[in-house]
């Protein structure tokens, strides 16, 4: 169990820089998930860790020692690979004992290892199966097993869970929660799925194009997106992003979206942080209140586009000045194409973005 530092670093490929002067620390006995779109730069950012690529600049620190010039089969990392990289013609126990016998391990203590860990992932019974005859969840298993018997200082996963299905999925995510409690290693997961870096993160890293953008614990990260970027990525449905600009009436400031118009006058300290006028106005689809009425409170009223049953829950898309916001609507709600319905915003609730530099302003 080690930090993991991370200074400065940078790493292009044919002209294109991947990572950029990126500075991050990672504790030891972490939980670390980091988030990104596909081609954010977070493969390439294990890979540098683990020393399988070589970075432009900057440093790499594990346990506060530089491992700059440290080969990767010396750093003492075990990295789990999205496709898995297990040897379909071989059993279950050759492919965990695998590495163990490259560092030529005495047989007893060999098997012993690899028996202790089946044991812990429930898989000793599939120890004499070919990897060919494993269902996707358990070559999964046998892909953590193998990187867990080494005893590695760091773990680095990258994606390991997008080739299951969703329900497996679910259970793989508390599964590896569970191991990384119990063998107290830093783990470091690399992801696109924001419900597995919240679900299984203690702390959590946002990367977009090589850059970071917030680290946090999941909760602030939610709560507290330091840009656009971040409020977007973050939620199941996302944000819903309007433009609008700030104009003044009889001493108030109003946020005019086009079809309605929100009185922002409370959040003046906010508003001096902004560049100009135009902002752009975020709210999450459970702080949409939707209702068959216009009441005294109600922001604007709406079309129904897209109806979705979700069981315990429906979700609306909903037309507003050409575009669609999404909204959670209550139990018992019925609500079909082209029905007019009216919303109202949590006025706590709300985000500012400034347009110009998408920075969170509120």
């Amino acid at each position: 169990m080690v930090k993991v530092t991370l200074q400065n670093l940078s790493k292009t490929f044919g002209g294109k820089t991947v990572i950029r002067d990126l500075t991050l620390e990672i504790n030891e006995q972490e939980f670390f998930c980091i988030l990104g779109y596909p081609g954010a730069g977070k493969t390439t950012l294990l890979r540098l860790i683990a020393g399988l690529e070589k970075q432009d600049k900057g440093d790499v620190y594990l346990d506060n020692k530089l491992v700059n010039n440290v080969h990767a089969s010396h750093r003492d990392v075990a990295m789990i690979f999205q496709n898995l990289a297990l040897y379909p013609n071989r059993t279950v126990f050759e492919n965990m004992a695998f590495p163990l016998k490259v560092r030529k391990m005495p047989r007893t203590e060999l098997r012993n290892r690899v028996q202790e860990v089946a044991k812990s992932l429930s898989i000793e019974h599939l120890l004499d199966r070919a990897i060919a005859n494993l269902s996707g969840g358990e070559k999964q298993r046998v892909a953590i097993g193998r990187a867990l018997v080494r005893r590695p200082q760091v773990f680095l996963m990258d994606e390991p869970l997008s080739n299951l299905d969703a329900l497996l999925r679910l259970e793989m995510r508390v599964e590896l929660k569970r191991l990384q409690r119990e063998l107290g290693q830093t783990f470091i997961y690399a992801t696109p799925d924001q419900l597995e870096a919240m679900s299984m993160g203690d702390r959590m890293a946002t990367l977009s194009e090589g850059q970071l953008q917030q680290v946090d614990v999941p909760e602030v990260l939610y709560n507290k997106p330091k840009n656009q970027f971040v409020a977007g990525l973050l939620g199941s449905p996302a944000m819903n992003f309007m433009e609008g600009s700030c104009r003044q009436s009889d001493g108030r400031t109003l946020l005019d979206v086009g079809s309605f118009q929100i009185d922002i006058t409370r959040f003046h300290k906010a508003l001096e942080r902004a560049t100009g006028p135009e902002l752009i106005l975020g709210i999450r689809p459970e702080h949409i209140k939707v209702t068959r009425q216009r009441g005294p409170n109600s922001t604007c009223e709406v079309v129904v586009y897209v109806v979705e049953p979700l069981g315990g829950e429906m979700i609306l898309h909903l037309g507003v000045d050409g575009g669609l916001i999404k909204a959670f609507a209550p139990p018992g709600f019925e609500a079909k194409y082209g029905d007019h319905v009216s919303v109202e915003f949590d006025p706590n609730r709300i985000y500012l973005f400034d347009k110009k530099t998408e920075e969170a302003i509120l």
